[in-house]
């Protein structure tokens, strides 16, 4: 059997194309989860309470507090046995997602702080408190709908604990 010459290079640009597409599709969807979900400790209560919602695009507002003014970096670090100022602590930032929406919080030592919370479709939210003691967060669904979610988070070890009621 002879196959054109032609036909070879359209099957190997072809091949070529769809390669590079594939790689950049795969980078891309790679670099867009990078930070969105966390690695819990175990033992701990889970990150997430259910499935998403529905796949459609969500519309609403995200809240946001303003940020914390940062410390120079001539600072030393502090001794065991003095108490650690959060400000100087490295932050870690974890991320719920569940029914009603998504909540990031940042932990600085012991000093919580709400990151961004952001409802899903058809759900209200309310910013019950932003830190430095806890983050608390509430979804109301709206419509139809009378489902309810209170998040509420600490920072325990220095990383953020969920609590979630339904």
């Amino acid at each position: 059997m002879n196959v054109p010459r032609s036909t070879l290079i359209y099957v190997a640009i072809w091949v070529g194309v769809v390669m590079v597409c594939s790689t950049l599709v795969w980078a891309v969807i790679s670099r867009a989860g990078e930070g969105v979900t966390s690695e819990e400790t175990p033992g701990r209560s889970p990150s997430t309470s259910g499935p998403r919602g529905s796949g459609t695009p969500d519309t609403a507002p995200t809240v946001s507090p303003s940020p914390s003014p940062s410390t120079s970096s001539g600072t030393t670090p502090a001794s065991p046995t003095s108490p650690v100022d959060p400000s100087t602590s490295s932050a870690v930032e974890r991320t719920w997602s569940g029914v009603g929406g998504v909540v990031v919080v940042v932990c600085r030592g012991a000093a919580a702080e709400l990151g961004t919370a952001r409802p899903d479709t058809g759900f209200a939210i309310e910013v019950n408190d932003t830190g430095p003691d806890r983050v608390e967060v509430e979804f109301e669904g709206s419509g139809d709908s009378d489902t309810e979610t209170r998040v509420r988070a600490t920072c325990v070890d220095g990383e953020p604990l969920f609590e979630i009621d339904d």
